[in-house]
């Protein structure tokens, strides 16, 4: 496949994503990672260009305005989309000529049937090149909030929440991790393997390991975008899953012989986790709502080989009066805005509102109240997210707290995003 081809296919995931609506990790999934015929150095250079130009939409956005006089909600989207992944090639990719990011451009606009406007895009483009040391960036000094919005390409009213919720140096920590470029981390298989030998056979075949520091198991795998055809991957040797959520099941220390429910638990990683940590004993329950969504667990299941474990279909809003205290452990990895990976999915930053993290907190607190009913006395309840927002986290657990004196709360933790782990939150109650 010739660069230009690579350029195109990630022109259309791109015009998937900030125009469609898709999510990126599926629009990548689908187009990109079945893709046969791309060589994995291919795969790399439109991952990147994705990535970034996702990542860097506001500031992308905030360069285009100054240099073109048609503005960009009045541009055809696919020219939109040209000019956005152009000019990150041309401020964010020093192994990109400049002449190559304009030719390229030209070259992709005529593909897409629009001859006409290949001049518009190549003007446009080079008066960004010419022009980029003079771009105009915001004062932070008189609006340090729009500053921050703009140079790491955040909402700015999310910028105002982290800013007031955990301060302005946090805050700005957090926006420069959503843009550091992150690894993938895996979690071995202990039934399998362990650790070391499992990092020595990734190793062997040519892929750059690290291990982290918390937990110490945990592997980052930097330089493959496609783990999933991995040998080791196809013979259940390691699961993917974020470090910062596997620290669930170690939080809920799960012993041998108990009965775990996880009510919200595809595609399964974090009850595949303690299942393996109960050694073939007791009996862990995973569940979601939609048989689209257990199906994926039950072929984790199978992959993993497990025999304690088993799937099912349930809305886990809906009591299920035959576990009402039962449950030495419950697991409500609950649905949320997601804003903790965003590094990762860049357009959630785009599309979540306020409206919408109310909601979600208050769907929460509904499952909450129906789940907690399984933990049976001297039972523990773990409640977790994938976000950094205090409505969704410390709020629901004091709402909780309050509301069911039954439970005493072990511990809550807030993981902020890091080159490590993504965005997570986690507490433990005890019931009384």
């Amino acid at each position: 496949m010739t660069d230009h081809d690579v350029r195109n296919l990630a022109l259309s995931i791109l015009i998937d994503v900030l125009e469609k609506g898709s999510f990126s990790h599926i629009a990548i999934q689908k187009e990109l990672n079945s893709k046969t015929d791309l060589s994995e150095r291919d795969k790399k250079f439109a991952m990147y260009l994705i990535r970034g130009t996702i990542q860097r939409k506001l500031t992308l956005d905030h360069v285009i305005g100054q240099f073109s006089k048609t503005p960009l909600k009045k541009m055809k989207p696919v020219i939109r989309t040209i000019l956005r992944m152009s000019v990150f090639q041309i401020l964010y990719m020093d192994s990109v000529p400049d002449r190559a990011v304009c030719s390229e451009a030209v070259r992709l606009t005529k593909r897409r049937g629009l001859t006409g406007l290949s001049g518009f895009v190549n003007g446009v483009l080079r008066s960004v090149i010419r022009g980029r040391e003079d771009i105009r960036w915001p004062d932070g000094s008189v609006d340090p909030m729009e500053y921050l919005s703009i140079r790491y390409s955040m909402p700015k009213w999310l910028v105002e929440k982290w800013n007031a919720a955990y301060g302005e140096a946090k805050c700005e920590e957090m926006l420069i991790a959503f843009l550091t470029e992150r690894a993938i981390t895996i979690r071995p298989n202990p039934d399998k393997t362990d650790a070391d030998r499992l990092q020595e056979l990734l190793e062997k075949e040519g892929l750059t390991c690290k291990r982290l520091s918390d937990p110490s198991y945990a592997i980052a795998i930097s330089d493959m975008t496609d783990l999933l055809s991995l040998s080791a991957f196809q013979e259940g040797l390691f699961y993917i899953q974020d470090a910062a959520s596997m620290h669930v099941a170690e939080f809920a220390a799960a012993k041998e012989g108990n009965l775990v429910i996880d009510v919200c638990g595809a595609p399964g990683g974090k009850s595949i986790q303690i299942a393996q940590m109960l050694h073939g004993s007791g009996t862990v329950i995973t569940r979601d709502l939609s048989e689209k969504k257990v199906a994926l667990i039950r072929e984790n299941i199978r992959k993993m080989d497990l025999h304690n474990m088993r799937a099912e279909v349930w809305d886990a809003r809906t009591k299920d009066t035959a576990h009402i205290k039962k449950a030495d452990v419950v697991i409500a990895d609950l649905p949320c805005s997601g804003l903790g990976v965003t590094g990762r999915k860049a357009e959630i930053r785009y599309r979540i509102t306020q409206d919408d993290i109310d909601a979600l907190a208050a769907l929460q607190r509904e499952i909450l109240n129906v789940v907690s009913e399984y933990v049976k006395p001297g039972g523990v309840l773990i409640y977790s997210t994938c976000t950094v927002v205090p409505e969704e986290n410390e709020e629901n657990v004091s709402r909780f707290s309050v509301t069911h004196p039954e439970f005493r709360i072990i511990i809550q933790k807030q993981y902020f995003p890091s080159d490590e782990t993504d965005g997570f939150f986690i507490a433990k109650w005890e019931r009384k």
